[in-house]
């Protein structure tokens, strides 16, 4: 018969056990008690659970150490279990009659009483001197029976060494799944867009102009006037109008077709561009190219370029991660203030979505000694319950187990980045196991046992070295209880 498992938190009282109630589908559940803490150790809680099961027709058992929760739930008829792995082959016992239908019994009778005539009534309610001594003495020796049964406990410390192992576990996500599967790890996914400005020094040379070129240009009148060229007279190639130089002094040429006159020149923008050829200058400028024809006799030189700091392409794209690296540790920040208290980012589970703005303050080969970025973008998380995950884990966990093991502890759970991927995680899950104890079981063999037979047979039930730590309460007791419920058995580790 299909039997759903829940675990209790420490903090969880009848409300809270009855909402997680609510969610059941099987026809039984299992209630986990924490192992720290007391939960539902009252009677009354367990009445009000075994009633809320009644009404949605669930069978209830227990799996806890508490001797109070398992002295109630022997009175209630609760089946208690020591570990998940005893429940399915264990003997679930018949769910005890309503108690409301005791108390339906009472009234009746009671009515049934008030019918008789008054004499009758009276009679049977009037005891007999010697039958009030007697009650009164029954009563005495039940209570003194009751209290020797109920005042002594004992607690017993079993060193049982642990062994160590280690499973790779694969869940598989389920993201954005309002009905996920049992056997997956529900996942949500969550955006945030976030901007900045990043500034990095640049790592590329550029040549930038340095020395203006220059040189003559032999200027000769074509008229019978004289012609005064000022200075600043622009003169270029006649194969391009990029290259510019001016004249740097005044000059008047003499009147007479085939005057002429050497006037120095010099580039209007520095670099080695300015750098010409003989007999390549002879486009005049302005109103005088009319009168006058020019030449360069001989080559202009002088321009010069030098090497100095300016962005390349791949300053560009460290810019672009330096900025991006710095908005994912924003945004995960942002995302991480939203989170629940037991939510956490599933590991590499940030991610870029979209670039939205781009600009950089200077494009490729201009010279600077810092580039800036700024950048706007959208991040995409998933996001994942750190409850549901450590649930999950100690299900696999408890599945490997052999036989005679129970799960001592959890002790560490690593990450597979390489192989984990948006539709599943990969973990190493470290675990140790200890050998299954069966504490109802236990109990009824040990109880009014010596001290010293007790320990006995736990060294060779357990094949313990040394002997088991038993205490008595009070300490002069001869014997462990006769009551299990007054036995209180633990484990500590042999090994770390």
């Amino acid at each position: 018969m299909k039997t759903q498992i829940i675990h209790l938190d420490p903090q969880d009282d009848y409300f809270s056990a009855r909402d997680k109630l609510s969610w059941v589908k099987a026809p039984r559940v299992l209630l986990v008690w924490p192992s720290r803490g007391t939960v539902l150790n009252r009677r009354l809680d367990l009445v009000l659970v075994q009633r809320a099961c009644r009404r949605r027709g669930i069978q209830p058992g227990l799996v806890t150490f508490d001797p109070d929760v398992t002295s109630n739930a022997a009175e209630l008829n609760i089946p208690v279990f020591h570990s998940l792995q005893e429940a399915p082959e264990a003997q679930w016992a018949q769910p005890a009659a309503d108690a409301d239908g005791k108390e339906d019994g009472i009234l009746h009778s009671r009515r049934a009483d008030s019918s008789r005539p008054a004499s009758l009534r009276r009679d049977s309610q009037s005891p007999t001197k010697s039958a009030r001594w007697g009650w009164f003495g029954v009563t005495l020796i039940a209570l003194i029976v009751l209290l020797f049964a109920l005042i002594p406990s004992a607690e017993i410390r079993l060193p049982l060494d642990t062994t160590p192992h280690q499973i790779e576990v694969s869940l598989p996500l389920t993201v954005d799944n309002s009905n996920p599967d049992a056997q997956t790890l529900p996942a949500r996914t969550e955006h945030v867009v976030v901007s900045g400005r990043d500034v990095v020094p640049v790592s590329g040379m550029v040549e930038t102009p340095a020395e203006h070129a220059r040189g003559e240009v032999l200027f000769t009148n074509r008229t019978a006037a004289s012609v005064f060229l000022p200075a600043g007279t622009g003169i270029r190639p006649a194969s391009t109008s990029e290259l510019r130089f001016e004249t740097t002094e005044p000059v008047t040429l003499a009147a007479g077709p085939g005057t002429t006159a050497l006037v120095p020149v010099l580039a209007s923008m520095p670099g080695s561009e300015g750098n010409l050829p003989a007999e390549t200058l002879t486009a005049i400028e302005g109103n005088v190219a009319f009168s006058l024809d020019a030449v360069n006799p001989d080559p202009l030189t002088g321009g010069t370029n030098q090497l100095r700091p300016g962005v390349s392409a791949l300053d560009l794209e460290f810019a672009r991660d330096v900025a991006l690296e710095t908005l994912m540790s924003t945004a995960r920040e942002a995302l991480l203030s939203r989170l629940a208290p037991d939510e956490q980012l599933l590991f590499n589970g940030l991610s870029l979505s979209n670039v939205l703005v781009e600009e950089y303050d200077h494009e490729v080969g201009m010279p600077t000694d810092y580039l800036g970025i700024t950048v706007e973008a959208e991040f995409e998380a998933v996001i994942i319950s750190q409850n549901n995950l450590d649930e999950i884990i100690r299900q696999q966990v408890e599945s490997a187990l052999g036989p005679d093991d129970a799960l001592a502890v959890i002790e560490d759970v690593q990450w597979q980045d390489g192989d984990s991927t948006a539709e599943s995680i990969q973990l190493d899950v470290s675990y140790r196991t200890r050998s299954a104890v069966h504490t109802v079981e236990l109990r009824t063999a040990l109880r009014g046992r010596t001290k010293a037979a007790a320990q006995a047979y736990l060294m060779r039930q357990f094949n313990l070295a040394s002997a088991p730590d038993i205490r008595l309460f009070p300490t002069w007791l001869p014997r462990l209880p006769f009551l299990d419920a007054r036995i209180r058995i633990e484990w500590s580790g042999g090994t770390p």
